[in-house]
């Protein structure tokens, strides 16, 4: 038979990782956003070079001068393109994106295992001790700190949220969206 405590233990751990989780996947949105403002203009870029080099190739530009600088701008927006690239890839956008977004996945795991240990006869001693691997487990593998301004933000929003389920006549709103969006700019 559980105790009190016990449940207690698994409920706070329960809201532990679900804030973890919470900030993996804000974490996970901010570095897609930001890979995206990176991709678009290499995008542009190269379609524009391409566009140029075959102006300058074909026979609609007949004076040579023209072609020639056609020539150079299109190789000035590849070394643009090229350069944009570089930092693209240097930053590791996708890379910390993609991270964030697996340890989402599997701090939601642990949370279903959570909800499942509810109903199961299993020994609490051996489920936390598992619980335990497995988040140290997650941890490990994450190799890049959220972002300062999403920490504050999620804590501007349990701030809120905490507030608002302390005192019932608050008529108050949250919106969330407003709250991430005035945290990234």
């Amino acid at each position: 038979m559980r105790t009190n405590k016990l449940n207690d233990f698994v409920s706070s751990y329960r809201r532990r990782l679900v804030n973890s989780r919470d900030k993996a996947i804000m974490a996970s949105h901010y570095y897609e956003r930001e890979n995206t403002k990176l991709q678009f203009p290499i995008i542009c870029f190269s379609s524009l070079s391409g566009f140029i080099c075959f102006l300058a190739s074909s026979k609609v530009i007949a004076i040579a001068n023209y072609q020639e600088i056609l020539t150079m701008s299109a190789g000035f927006i590849s070394v643009l393109s090229s350069i944009v690239q570089a930092v693209s890839n240097n930053l590791k956008y996708q890379a910390r994106a993609d991270s964030f977004r697996m340890q989402a996945e599997a701090y939601s795991a642990l949370i279903t295992r959570m909800r499942f240990f509810n109903y199961s006869p299993s020994e609490p001693g051996e489920f936390i001790q598992l619980l335990e691997t497995k988040i140290l487990e997650v941890k490990s593998r994450q190799q890049y700190f959220i972002p300062l301004h999403i920490l504050e933000t999620y804590q501007e929003i349990h701030d809120i949220i905490t507030h608002d389920s302390v005192s019932e006549s608050t008529e108050e709103k949250i919106d969330i969206g407003h709250l991430e969006m005035a945290s990234t700019s």
